[in-house]
């Protein structure tokens, strides 16, 4: 049998490993418009409007405490340009998001820290992405409604449309 002093050192060791995730989600209209767009574009293997959000920050140091962040909701922002990131060449629309910029920074002065060299606001629209980046680009605003922070989730994975 465990003492309960036991299962408190495990529990607070367990929280100080998970670290500590931080996101933006779009409005459901932002999810629904860029899906759709996304489709006329004929783009393959697209992420499911479900998993759209822009990552502020994922941190592998816990600080749960950026949850009292003020965040000025709803956020509006724009279509900066396409990139591919990562291995496993994820198709992202960057945005102009000096609001997201601004919440990312306030986030590293609360504790939190980036594995990457710098920040930039992105949402992932398709997984395995080949070929040119899209000619075109999204002429509507991108709008986020809610602030998410939660443990990570190591075991997250987008799921194709």
């Amino acid at each position: 049998m465990k003492l309960f002093s036991e299962y408190l050192e495990e529990a607070e060791n367990k929280k100080e490993k998970s670290g500590t995730y931080a996101a933006l989600l779009p409005s459901p209209a932002t999810r629904m418009w860029l899906h759709k767009w996304m489709e006329q574009q004929n783009i393959k293997e697209m992420v499911d409007a479900k998993d759209y959000h822009c990552t502020v920050v994922y941190s592998t140091t816990p600080v749960p405490e950026i949850k009292d962040i003020p965040v000025d909701l709803p956020m509006k922002t724009s279509f900066k340009e396409w990139k591919v990131f990562g291995d496993d060449k994820m198709l992202v629309a960057t945005l102009n998001a000096p609001g997201a910029v601004k919440l990312f920074e306030q986030t590293i002065k609360a504790g939190a820290v980036s594995d990457y060299p710098s920040y930039v606001p992105h949402i992932s629209v398709a997984l395995h992405y080949e070929g040119e980046l899209p000619e075109k680009e999204p002429k509507f605003s991108i709008w986020f409604e809610k602030f998410k922070v939660a443990p990570l989730d190591e075991d997250f994975q987008y799921t194709a449309d």
